[in-house]
């Protein structure tokens, strides 16, 4: 189908909600239920009741009109101008919806394209990408099919000299620039409220380049164990939704078809699983430590039997402590000459540190010496890696991973890759 004819379809969408309306307005359970119970009942976009015009039913009298249905022939598409909608638009959503009224507006714009395209429904969602998003506090991750990279998650708002110098997208009217030295970092604990819509197209925009105007992805996004409750509300304002940039290259739109919140730490497990599966044995612990938490999971023979997040990090626990060594230095300047291993971490403070860790360690599972294995991933692995005095604090038992700040995307893809081919086998 040509790009514009998609575009057409998505200009229309909101006539979805109103069909649906209609459907659930004719059913017997629902006939005497007004306007607005059956837009909050059935979660229908509220702009519906001004988007649309009022059919005059058959019933009619002048004194009493009985306006119980939307009239479908045309949308408020912008303020004060009003627009036909293909009947034939309309013909295919109506079949698709009384056959499932419930059915999510983002599936059944996808319905509608693969009629219109006379595609297979299967084939559609086999040329969906699937996309696998780590948005830590310095490092943003991403991955798909076999492709990774990273990034600063550094961001400027604002104008810069020379901007297509910088790599920058246009979303919501404002310009956002990253990997830049001028820029700032969120560091807010709670990952659902930081999350930043720009930042998440950057990531899939860089890492996919796309080269069609539209395109689709599945989309997979980690979160602490303590806040996968939360979960639902990234899913609400994602999962069916489009959203139109400009880059240096023009305007782009990416359409979000799924979106697969994946707990932190149970991603690195993951991973082990399919690589290593003889390493999941007895009983099993891991941990993942980042800047912010640690994210615990823990198996026995390869059943989660326990997971929790703990608030310690080097954000806090290792970074300040260094700054105040350093007063004229930032701690996200800190961050960045450690990993570039410009500066050293003191031993006092590196063993505190590790000493703090292994505690909350305790905190988790106060017999976890005592276990099979015991897997340390993230960011912290790295100075385990690279600093003898610390690694030498771990218990016989511990494993640090190698690469340990990739394997828990990597793990986290796969998982997303399961729920997606899952989804497809119902099709």
């Amino acid at each position: 189908m040509a790009q514009g004819k998609r575009k057409e379809i998505y200009k229309y969408k909101c006539f979805i909600d109103a069909i649906k309306f209609n459907t659930i307005k004719d059913l017997e359970a629902d006939k005497t239920l007004s306007r607005n119970s059956i837009i909050k009942k059935y979660s229908l976009a509220g702009e519906i009741t001004s988007r649309f015009k009022w059919s005059r039913n058959e019933n009619d009298t002048p004194d009493r009109p009985l306006l119980t249905h939307f009239n479908l022939n045309a949308t408020a598409y912008k303020k004060d101008e009003w627009v036909e909608i293909p009947q034939y638009y309309v013909e295919i959503a109506k079949q698709i919806i009384e056959a499932n009224y419930k059915a999510k507006t983002n599936d059944i714009l996808n319905k509608i394209i693969i009629k219109l395209e006379g595609k297979e429904e299967r084939e559609i969602m086999e040329n969906i990408k699937n996309v696998m998003i780590d948005a830590g506090n310095f490092e943003i991750k991403v991955m798909s099919g076999e492709k990774f990279i990273n990034f600063s998650s550094k961001t400027f708002v604002g104008e810069m000299r020379n901007e297509n110098k910088f790599e920058w997208i246009k979303y919501a009217g404002q310009k956002t620039f990253f990997e830049t030295s001028n820029g700032n970092y969120n560091h807010s604990y709670e990952k659902v409220d930081k999350t930043n819509i720009s930042q998440i197209i950057y990531a899939i925009d860089k890492l996919l380049n796309p080269t069609d105007e539209i395109y689709t992805v599945n989309l997979g996004y980690m979160l602490p164990i303590s806040q996968l409750e939360r979960g639902n509300e990234l899913v609400e304002r994602f999962e069916g939704q489009e959203f139109e940039y400009d880059t240096k290259e023009g305007t782009k739109i990416v359409k979000i078809n799924r979106l697969i919140v994946i707990p932190e730490g149970f991603a690195t497990a993951n991973y082990i699983l399919a690589t290593e599966p003889l390493k999941m044995k007895g009983r099993v612990i891991f941990f993942d430590c980042g800047s912010r938490t640690i994210n615990a999971c823990e198996f026995t023979n390869g059943k989660l039997t326990n997971n929790d997040t703990m608030i310690y990090g080097t954000f806090g626990n290792l970074y300040e402590p260094i700054q105040k060594k350093y007063p004229s230095k930032s701690i996200e300047v800190i961050a960045e000459d450690l990993k570039n291993e410009w500066i050293d971490i003191p031993k006092e403070i590196g063993k505190t540190f590790t000493q703090g860790l292994l505690n909350e360690f305790t905190s988790f599972q106060k017999l976890w010496k005592e276990y099979h294995t015991v897997f340390v991933s993230g960011g912290v692995a790295d100075f385990f890696n690279t600093y003898e005095y610390m690694y030498e604090m771990l218990p016989d038992n511990v494993e640090v991973l190698n690469d340990a700040g990739k394997t828990n995307v990597i793990g986290a893809y796969k998982i997303l890759e399961e729920e997606i081919n899952s989804m497809m086998e119902m099709v």
